[in-house]
């Protein structure tokens, strides 16, 4: 009989370098478009750039957590299909 350790599911072991703790390029990449979004959407909102644009500020705040979830979205897909 093999004597293998099964780790609990969400325990992280640091030596494993299979374990994936810090961001990787793309997640950088997520959270750079996410902040740009935003950004762009506070700059429409406030007439950064010429005239408020209330409803343009609106439109593209909703991008931020559409971002943010297909980021999500893809990171867990990657590993789900690294894992198995």
């Amino acid at each position: 009989m093999m004597n293998t350790l099964v780790r609990p599911r969400g325990v992280v072991n640091r030596s494993d370098p299979g374990d994936r703790l810090m961001f990787n390029k793309a997640d950088y990449f997520i959270l750079v478009a996410a902040l740009a979004s935003f950004l762009y959407s506070v700059a429409l909102w406030f007439g950064m750039m010429g005239a408020p644009n209330k409803e343009g500020g609106l439109f593209v705040a909703v991008w931020v957590p559409s971002i943010l979830s297909l980021g999500c979205f893809a990171k867990i897909a990657t590993r789900v299909r690294s894992d198995g």
